[in-house]
């Protein structure tokens, strides 16, 4: 009796169960048995023991049939690809090199007392500004095209005998190449630019309405014309700056200061200074570094003695052995004192005592017409460093003093 009336009550039990399966809610006291379930929509569900329970259903019963499946909710996928992509950017974020500033202050001071054939003629300058617009655009694209691997003076000459012939969309379309050649003899490549030039003209009066493009991907859709030329003309001709124009001079320049660091063609250099350079600062650069390197940071010989940022320069303090400035070496003592400080208190006594303070300090003196151009000054500040300015001079300074 106590076994027939244990078995009613079992089986009474399932079919009220059976008659609530759409709810797929088990309690917990009754799941240490598999019982199959049939729902009023003919679906089948299937109650596992709690032990059994799959560790990917969030406290649902697992449905074998697939149209119950699609009722149950389906957990969410976790996306990891946006915060690893944001973590790594923010970790190759560039910084801003160390006394760029002050660099860049004493490259302008030079560049303010020494004129630079890019201050006379350069690109910007051969247009006839009194001309149309358009005739002047054109004409600043042009000299742009021709000063490729060639010095400023020699495609200054080129441009006054175009201009002086007739420098416009319509007349290059009705000259020759042949009579081109003739008129830009002297530039590099001046056969093929001569094809370039006539190429222009015609994709410029067909396409354009005889203006040239207003967009960087236009200007380098053009035949002979690359992205340092388009940065340019973006910047000379329709006055907007989208980038940085970067040559050679701006290359090499940038990899001696530090601004950039194992940049492989000009390009990389371009995405390098324009990730960490004040936007205003875009268009400026270019005239700057290239007056730079036509006077004194020259390719083949660079006059380091000459040059007042030789301090904040690592290739002039390496060839004039030279320390670090004194703004670059309280920046890098209160960074090595911070990370000490944090590591552990005690070095605080030893940070304090740091030998930065008691190194002689190295300063540059501007020169005057009967001075040379350069004077390593020593100021020290302990007993142990009392040396001449003339000590510590290299061999090139001391026999160019001798020679004055």
């Amino acid at each position: 009796l106590s076994s027939l009336s244990s078995s009613s009550s079992s089986s009474s039990y399932v079919s009220s169960f059976a008659s609530s399966a759409s709810t797929s809610t088990v309690p917990s006291s009754t799941t240490s048995v598999p019982v199959a379930l049939t729902s009023p929509s003919g679906a089948v569900a299937k109650i596992a023991p709690k032990h059994k329970r799959s560790s990917r259903s969030s406290g649902d019963l697992p449905i074998s049939n697939s149209h119950t499946a699609d009722l149950l909710p389906k957990p969410e996928k976790r996306s990891r690809s946006c915060s690893s992509s944001s973590r790594s950017d923010s970790q190759k974020r560039p910084r801003e090199p160390e006394g760029w500033m002050d660099a860049w202050t004493l490259i302008e001071e030079m560049r303010s007392q020494t004129e630079a054939p890019v201050d006379v003629v350069g690109c910007e300058m051969l247009g006839d500004q009194s001309a149309e617009p358009a005739v002047f655009r054109f004409q600043t694209l042009v000299a742009l095209m021709l000063s490729s691997q060639t010095k400023d003076e020699t495609t200054a000459a080129a441009m006054q005998r175009l201009r002086e012939y007739g420098l416009t969309v319509d007349r290059v379309r009705e000259t020759s190449e042949q009579r081109i050649k003739e008129l830009i003899y002297g530039v590099g490549f001046h056969n093929r630019k001569a094809e370039y030039i006539k190429r222009t003209a015609d994709l410029l009066a067909e396409q354009h309405q005889g203006d040239i493009p207003r967009t960087l991907r236009g200007l380098v859709s053009l035949p002979g014309v690359g992205p340092k030329m388009a940065h340019l003309c973006m910047q000379c001709a329709w006055k907007e700056t989208v980038g940085i124009g970067v040559d050679v001079h701006v290359h090499r320049i940038s990899g001696l200061l530090g601004w950039t660091r194992k940049a492989k063609n000009p390009e990389d250099t371009r995405a390098q200074l324009e990730a960490w350079l004040p936007r205003e600062r875009w268009r400026p650069i270019n005239k700057l570094l290239v007056g730079l390197g036509q006077t004194v940071c020259t390719s083949q010989r660079p006059r380091c003695a000459d040059c007042l940022a030789a301090p904040y320069c690592p290739t002039g303090r390496r060839n004039l052995r030279l320390s670090k400035p004194p703004s670059l070496r309280s920046t890098s003592a209160s960074a090595s004192a911070s990370a000490s400080s944090s590591t552990s208190g005690s070095n605080k006594s030893s940070s304090a005592s740091s030998p930065l303070t008691s190194s002689p300090t190295f300063s540059l003196v501007a020169s005057s017409a009967s001075s040379p151009p350069l004077k390593v000054k020593m100021e020290s500040t302990s007993n142990d460093h009392q040396s001449s300015a003339t000590d510590e001079q290299t061999p090139h300074q001391k026999k160019k003093a001798r020679n004055q």
